[in-house]
C-alpha cells in the first residue's frame, strides 16, 4: 500500500502500532524476511551479480591465528630468560652458591691447617733483660674429633640442598605468576572488547530512544533510563580498561615487552598432566612440593647440629708439626717439634649443655614447621582442585 502523503503514511503506521503491537511486530518481521528474499532478485535485475548470495560461516580462530610465530618465540625466550635472570631467582641462586661455599669450607676442616706467626719483646733473664724476636710456623691436622667435623659437613650439605629446593620453588613461583599475568591480560582484553561492544550497542539503543522520544512514542522517563544505562555501560568499560592497563603493566614486569591486543596465545594444559582425582592431586602436591623438600632438608640440618653439639663434649686428638726460629736463643733453640695434642674443652659446665638443648629445640621447631607447611600444601592443592572442577563444570554449562 502506498500513500501519496508521507505524513499520512506515518500516522497510519503509528495507529496500527497502537491498535495491535503484536500484529505490528509480525508485520515488521515479515517485511524484513521479504526484503531479504527479494535482495538476490534485485541484484540480478541490475546485472551486477548473477550468482546468488549465501551465508557462510567464518573460519574458527585458533591460537595460531591469534598469535603468530614471532610472538610465541618472543614469549618463550622471555620465559627462558625469566627463569635465570629474574631478581628473585638471582637472589635464590646467590644464596645457593653461598651455601655451596659453606659446604666446601666444612669439608676442608679434615685437611691440615697451617699457621705462621711472629712475636717480639723483652724478657727478664738471670743475666739481665734481653730483647727477642721469634718466628713460628705450625701445621696441625685433626685425627679424632668425636664426629664434630662429619656432623658439620652433613649440616652444610643439608643447607645447600635446602637452598636448591628454595631456588626451584622460586622459579616455580615466578613462572606461575608470569603465566597468571599473561592469562589475566588475555582475559581482561576479551572483557574490554565485550564491554566496548556492549557500550556501543547500548549507545545505539539510547539514540533510538532519543529519536522515539522526539517522535512522541516514549516519554522522558524512558529516555532518562536509556541515558543511565549508557552511562553505566561506559563506566564499566572504563573500569575494565583500567584493570587491563594494570594487567599490562604486570605482564611487562615479567616478560619485558608490551604485546599488541589480541596477539597472546591461549594456554592449553595437556590432559595427562591433570591428576585422576583429588587424592592423586594431594599426593602429587606433597611429593613435588619444594616447600616440603626444603623443610625436610632443614630438619636434616637441625639433626646434624644436634650431633655436632653432642660431639663437642669429647676430647680431640691432633697431630702437630711446629718450628720456631729464635735468632738470639732467648727462649727457644732452633729445631722442629713433632707431636700429638689432646684437648678436652670442659668450658664452665653449662655452655655445652645449653648448646645441645638449643639444637634440640631448633630441631623440634623445624619438625613443627614441616607439619604446618604440609597442611598448607594440602589445603592449597584441595582448593586448586575444587576450582579446577568448578571451572570445568562451568565451561560445560556455557
Amino acid at each position: 500500500m502506498k500513500y501519496a502523503n508521507p505524513l499520512l503514511a506515518r500516522q497510519t503506521l503509528r495507529a496500527n502500532q497502537r491498535r495491535s503491537p503484536w500484529r505490528w511486530a509480525r508485520w515488521m518481521t515479515a517485511t524484513a524476511l521479504l526484503q531479504a528474499a527479494a535482495w538476490p532478485l534485485l541484484v540480478n535485475a541490475d546485472g551486477a551479480d548473477e550468482t546468488p548470495q549465501h551465508l557462510q560461516l567464518a573460519h574458527q580462530l585458533s591460537p595460531t591465528t591469534l598469535a603468530d610465530e614471532k610472538v610465541q618465540t618472543r614469549l618463550l625466550d622471555a620465559l627462558d630468560a625469566m627463569l635465570s635472570e629474574y631478581p628473585d631467582v638471582l637472589r635464590a641462586r646467590a644464596a645457593l652458591e653461598a651455601a655451596g661455599h659453606d659446604t666446601h669450607t666444612a669439608r676442608g676442616a679434615r685437611w691440615p691447617s697451617f699457621k705462621v706467626g711472629t712475636s717480639g719483646g723483652s724478657a727478664q733473664l738471670r743475666n739481665g733483660r734481653q730483647s727477642y724476636n721469634t718466628i713460628n710456623a705450625e701445621a696441625r691436622m685433626s685425627l679424632i674429633d668425636g664426629g664434630a667435623i662429619g656432623a658439620g659437613i652433613r649440616s652444610a650439605e643439608s643447607q645447600e640442598a635446602a637452598q636448591t629446593s628454595v631456588l626451584f620453588g622460586t622459579q616455580q613461583n615466578v613462572l606461575l605468576e608470569a603465566l597468571t599475568a599473561m592469562q589475566e591480560l588475555s582475559r581482561l582484553e576479551a572483557k574490554s572488547a565485550v564491554a566496548a561492544e556492549s557500550a556501543r550497542i547500548i549507545g545505539q539503543l539510547a539514540r533510538i530512544e532519543e529519536r522515539r522520544a522526539e517522535l512522541g512514542a516514549v516519554g522522558r522517563n524512558d529516555l532518562r533510563q536509556a541515558a543511565s544505562r549508557q552511562a553505566g555501560a561506559l563506566a564499566q568499560q572504563y573500569a575494565i580498561d583500567s584493570q587491563r592497563m594494570d594487567a599490562l603493566a604486570r605482564f611487562t614486569r615479567y616478560f619485558g615487552f608490551s604485546p599488541e591486543q589480541g596477539t597472546l596465545p591461549e594456554l592449553q594444559v595437556p590432559r595427562q598432566w591433570m591428576p585422576a582425582n583429588e587424592n592423586a592431586a594431594l599426593q602429587s602436591s606433597e611429593a613435588n612440593s619444594p616447600e616440603l623438600q626444603e623443610m625436610a632438608q632443614q630438619i636434616a640440618k637441625a639433626q646434624a647440629e644436634v650431633e655436632r653439639s653432642k660431639a663437642q663434649r669429647f676430647p680431640t686428638l691432633a697431630a702437630v708439626v711446629a718450628h720456631t726460629r729464635d735468632p738470639k736463643g732467648v727462649f727457644y733453640a732452633d729445631g722442629t717439634r713433632y707431636g700429638l695434642e689432646v684437648n678436652w674443652n670442659f668450658g664452665n659446665g653449662f655452655e655445652l649443655r645449653d648448646r645441645i638443648l638449643k639444637a634440640i629445640n631448633e630441631l623440634q621447631g623445624q619438625e613443627a614447621q614441616q607439619e604446618s607447611v604440609r597442611r598448607q600444601v594440602r589445603e592449597t592443592a584441595a582448593a586448586a582442585w575444587g576450582r579446577s572442577q568448578a571451572g570445568q563444570r562451568r565451561e560445560k554449562q556455557l
